[in-house]
């Protein structure tokens, strides 16, 4: 018997709300908290002022300028003048400020990455994208840079951007339970099954029965017809949040086992949840008369 379409599997799960979170804090980079990449461009973005080494080390200024050191002086206080406004709710002020900031010191990384943060907010991606690739190729090594490349690529649909920024972050803080489940969920989005499954068994190893490990890592097993590895995930996902989406990946399972009275259980139960659609309920009634034979 045909098993429902993959389709609804991806439809469902898409990944939801484990791949870049943005926080608003001054003078720390926040990488905490989830977002839905979708979503993005609600959130309030993650922003920096200068500290005293920052002034000291990183506004790269134009050899020929006049005055270098006023130069940067201004922009530092440009800079700040622009985060205040954001943080008053004037993004449009803010924005302005930051960009006056950048014209006075081109190189500043710290500027290239509150100016991409605003363009992400205002869904300006392949703007932020270019912001971050400055930046980046000052400091190659930053994470809170690298993962703001790879979530402007990302909503860019560069996803082999995304997924090239994130395997840096990787190397750069190796043990990051956290980036494992991003970059394992970007190789599944990319269908690198393999390397999605090791990665995001890592990250399992470090985060336990987290449930969006358990439901990627599960998606990811069932699209590999590993059924059996995945059915235990799935079973302490559905515990932990009884929802379609878990439903409909559990039915999947069991229906590649051959156990369709237990598919069609989940099936209905993803329809209580609020799954809807005339090809479920179709495949249902095909289950249920191979149930009666």
């Amino acid at each position: 018997m045909k098993i429902l379409s993959r389709t609804t599997l991806w439809r469902t799960t898409l990944w939801r709300g484990i791949l870049f979170g943005r926080g608003v804090v001054v003078g720390v980079v926040a990488i905490s908290g989830t977002v839905n990449p979708a979503a993005a461009q609600s959130e309030p973005v993650s922003m920096r002022m200068f500290s005293a080494a920052q002034d000291a080390g990183r506004g790269a200024l134009a050899a020929d300028s006049v005055q270098p050191l006023a130069r940067h002086e201004r922009a530092v206080q440009l800079n700040e003048q622009g985060v205040e406004l954001v943080f008053q709710g004037n993004q449009s002020g803010g924005v302005a400020k930051i960009k006056q900031a950048l014209a006075h010191d081109p190189q500043n990384t710290t500027i290239l990455y509150n100016l991409a943060g605003l363009y992400l907010a205002q869904g300006a991606h392949q703007e932020a994208m270019a912001m971050m690739g400055q930046a980046l190729a000052h400091e190659p090594d930053d994470a809170a840079f690298l993962n703001r490349f790879a979530e402007a690529a990302l909503l860019s649909k560069d996803l082999s951007a995304a997924v090239t920024a994130m395997e840096r972050m990787a190397v750069v803080e190796p043990g990051n339970a956290e980036l494992s489940l991003k970059l394992g969920t970007l190789y599944a989005m990319q269908k690198r099954w393999s390397e999605a499954e090791t990665t995001l068994e890592r990250a399992r190893e470090a985060l336990g029965d987290d449930n969006r490990v358990l439901m990627n890592l599960a998606n990811v097993l069932v699209v590999q017809e590993k059924y059996e590895e995945a059915l235990p995930l799935l079973k302490i996902a559905q515990q932990q949040r009884p929802c379609a989406e878990t439903a409909i990946t559990l039915a999947l399972a069991y229906e590649g086992l051959g156990r369709f009275r237990e598919a069609v259980g989940q099936y209905r139960e993803a329809k209580r949840y609020g799954e809807q659609g005339a090809e479920l309920d179709a495949h249902i009634e095909k289950l249920e008369q191979a149930v009666r034979q």
